[in-house]
């Protein structure tokens, strides 16, 4: 699935009119899993990239809730 960043507004908006999704922090997701293994590619990777003209260090993701994330969006 691309990050987040890679996905424009109307392409989110389609999303949520067809699918459950998960959204947590910068993360979308189908599953908790997915959520979970965005986290740590954020965490541990250079899968997202960096941001062009920050120079602080990345910021770190906030621990996913253990609680079941809620999908957001119109559920069909």
């Amino acid at each position: 699935m691309p990050s987040f960043a890679d996905l424009s507004e109307p392409v989110i908006s389609e999303l949520r009119k067809r699918r459950s999704i998960k959204w947590w922090w910068n993360f979308v997701g189908r599953t908790d899993e997915e959520i979970r293994k965005a986290r740590e590619e954020w965490m541990t990777s250079d899968r997202f990239g960096e941001v062009k003209g920050y120079d602080g260090d990345r910021l770190p993701a906030p621990k996913v809730p253990v609680a079941h994330l809620k999908a957001r969006g119109r559920v069909r």
